[in-house]
């Protein structure tokens, strides 16, 4: 009976994805680098490689002119050194080269003259400048991926009922540690408790909302023979995090010092400061 209780709560939360259509397909034809030859780069040589990061766009010299190509068109790349001289080899998407379960539609061929580009391969004997556009092109694939993964993440997701936010006194723990990170490698703030959920309150002022309903598991680890005390939440549906998708979360605060460094510091018997981190750590772990 409880599984089945189960298997309707998740079935009415809509959390089979059975046979779930795909998302969007991405229609290459409308994916333009410039509306016009007059937006490109002013002063383009036009025997050199060159990235347009604002418009994310690899400049290519062919023919003695210089061709634009969207980021989205290439499919990977390499590089390789051979003495004095660098190798850079472009591999692009092609109508033949993808699969029934790829997301993207290619124009219609319109004539005969109407060809695709499979690969192209640039030779330089200046071997910084084609690392940095090496460079520059992979960080533009990776950024692009990062962005349609986050629009898929975010159109997957489970509209929640807005948080209602409790007037008045209001419960809440401060200096809390959240996993995972918002923004940089440690991200601390204030738990809030209010009607119908929590709110986590960075000290950067982002926000994380979490309703009651949408909470599958909640376990709490007191500090009994652990270094921290933490909260854990398992949830129905995620929730964006940042820029990612999670299903858990966690704050936590340390009751102790996790580590101490003896190398860095002359520890004295009368040292004042160090009796009262001492005596400051006690009371957080009687807390």
């Amino acid at each position: 009976d409880d599984k089945q209780k189960e298997l309707l709560d998740r079935l009415n939360r809509n959390q089979f994805t059975i046979n779930k259509k795909k998302g969007p397909i991405k229609q290459l034809g409308k994916v333009r680098s410039y509306s016009s030859a007059s937006e490109m780069p002013k002063n383009i040589s036009l025997n050199e490689i060159q990235v347009d990061v604002k418009n994310d766009t690899v400049l290519m010299p062919m023919f003695g002119t210089i061709v634009p190509f969207h980021i989205s068109m290439i499919k990977n790349l390499s590089k390789t050194d051979e003495g004095d001289l660098s190798f850079m080899r472009l591999n692009f998407f092609t109508p033949a080269s993808i699969t029934s379960s790829s997301q993207l539609a290619f124009p219609e061929n319109k004539g005969p003259n109407v060809f695709y580009v499979k690969e192209f391969s640039i030779r330089s004997s200046n071997p910084a400048k084609l690392a940095n556009c090496y460079r520059l092109t992979n960080e533009l694939i990776k950024s692009l991926k990062m962005k349609e993964q986050e629009e898929k993440d975010k159109r997957d997701l489970v509209k929640q009922e807005s948080l209602v936010l409790m007037k008045g006194k209001r419960l809440t723990l401060q200096d809390l540690n959240c996993r995972p990170h918002l923004t940089g490698r440690k991200t601390l703030g204030t738990l809030e408790a209010h009607t119908n959920g929590f709110r986590f309150v960075s000290n950067r002022n982002e926000r994380i909302d979490i309703i009651y309903s949408n909470i599958k598991h909640a376990f709490f680890q007191p500090a009994e023979n652990e270094l921290i005390v933490l909260i854990h939440f398992h949830l129905y549906d995620p929730i964006m995090v940042g820029k990612k998708k999670i299903q858990d979360i966690q704050f936590f605060t340390e009751a102790g010092a996790q580590a101490d460094d003896l190398d860095t510091k002359k520890r004295r018997l009368n040292d004042q400061d160090e009796l009262h981190q001492e005596q400051r750590e006690r009371q957080a772990r009687q807390r």
